[in-house]
């Protein structure tokens, strides 16, 4: 065991990405205080897109990872290599495609107001980001879930500070918030690979394997899907049916209530490798709960400062913001209630019951585009954190409902 593996892992999670988002604020108030509203939206609207491109492109393969290194008696290292390389061919295939058919997709999944040679130079986010996802989950089965945390929470945030002061200096256009990305991501993926040194030996890949692990891993893909786009969508739709001022403020807002999931996200992230346990060994039950109460505790007091300073807080990345201070509290809320709840959909999933989870995701993600098209138009961006908070909720309780009806047969 590494030194940094000797540490609580909700903590570290915690920790780590307390300064990371710390870093982002820091960052955030930079880019705002540079660079226009309308540039900055746009840059925001596409890289939601792209985060949700990954998601949808990698089929799964990431969270296929850590299901099959516990579950299969195969070699760890093999499933992770092939898994990892079968992940990345697609990667490239889809960046591909969408490139050749980029004017139609800027019609019918943004707006008017997006930029074709902006977009385009994005998509070379999509393999570097999905790739860099596949090598976290191959390090996280390998054990490694405190440097995955310090990884993806603290370094990829650190990374990114210099490359977007240097080329804000440059220039303030969207090509030096696109090409800061690009350039910090190269380097975190190398910073991955360096733990997981086994992969460079392609000899290994059987790639007559491409669909072997293929059916379970898609349907964890999708379950992935629906969660981004329970948390994406609001992005694309504020974008859709407002302006891109609306979409910087609404992310800002976004940015800010997130740091309310923070301690879930760690128990998520901790808790993955042993989740095959998790309904029978009292043990892993035992520190589960300790781990929740823990995170619960740290959402609320995160949701009560936010109560108090939204306007404050909101205020240091430029007076246009402050207009999103009843945003923030609403997706504040609706994140603690939805931390509250605990993990049920990812027990559900890494206990072969993904296909439940897809169909109450399903639903949830219908509620919030219901919701999103009626309370964006009437009440901008406020609408559309509601509408997020709600259908998080939902989704979670319906899962939790049907998790103990599961765990009390057991």
């Amino acid at each position: 065991m590494t030194k940094i593996e000797k540490y609580n892992h909700i903590l570290t999670g915690f920790g780590s990405n307390i300064l990371g988002n710390i870093l982002m604020f820091a960052t955030t108030i930079f880019l705002t205080r540079t660079f226009d509203p309308e540039i900055y939206g746009e840059f925001r609207l596409i890289f939601s897109f792209i985060a949700l491109t990954v998601i949808v492109l990698l089929l799964g393969r990431d969270n296929g990872i850590i299901y099959f290194s516990q579950h299969e008696d195969e070699s760890k290292d093999k499933i992770i290599q092939e898994e990892i390389y079968f992940g990345f061919i697609v990667l490239l295939i889809g960046t591909l495609t969408i490139y050749l058919f980029s004017s139609k997709i800027i019609k019918i999944f943004l707006n008017e107001e997006t930029t074709l040679k902006y977009f385009q130079i994005s998509l070379v986010m999509i393999p570097l980001w999905g790739f860099f996802n596949l090598t976290l989950a191959g390090l996280k089965s390998k054990g490694l879930i405190n440097y995955t945390f310090v990884l993806s929470n603290l370094t990829q945030r650190a990374l990114r500070v210099p490359f977007f002061i240097l080329f804000a200096l440059i220039s303030t256009s969207y090509y030096s918030l696109a090409l800061s990305m690009i350039f910090s991501q190269m380097i975190l993926v190398y910073l991955a690979l360096k733990k997981l040194p086994f992969l460079y030996n392609i000899k290994n890949v059987d790639f007559k394997n491409f669909f072997k692990r293929f059916k379970y891993a898609i349907q964890l893909g999708m379950n992935a899907i629906i969660v981004v786009l329970l948390t994406k969508i609001d992005v694309i739709m504020v974008g859709k049916y407002t302006d891109n001022i609306q979409v910087a403020i609404y992310d800002v807002c976004i940015m800010l209530a997130f740091v309310v999931m923070l301690p879930f996200v760690a128990l998520v992230k901790s808790s993955e490798p042993v989740m095959k346990g998790l309904l029978t060994d009292e043990k892993i039950q035992a520190k589960y709960k300790k781990d929740l109460k823990l995170s619960i505790l740290l959402s609320m007091g995160i949701v009560i400062f936010y109560l108090i300073t939204s306007k404050y807080v909101l205020s240091i990345f430029g007076d246009i913001y402050i207009q999103g201070s009843l945003t923030l509290i609403a997706l504040s809320i609706g994140y603690m209630f939805s931390v509250a709840l605990g993990t049920p959909i990812e027990i559900l999933n890494m206990n072969g019951f993904a296909k439940i989870s897809t169909y109450i995701l399903l639903f949830s993600i219908f509620l919030n585009i219901v919701l999103n098209m009626i309370l964006i138009p009437k009440y901008g961006i406020l609408g559309a954190g509601i509408a997020t908070g709600v259908s998080l909720v939902v989704s979670k309780t319906i899962s939790m409902f049907i998790l103990l009806k599961l765990y009390k047969g057991k």
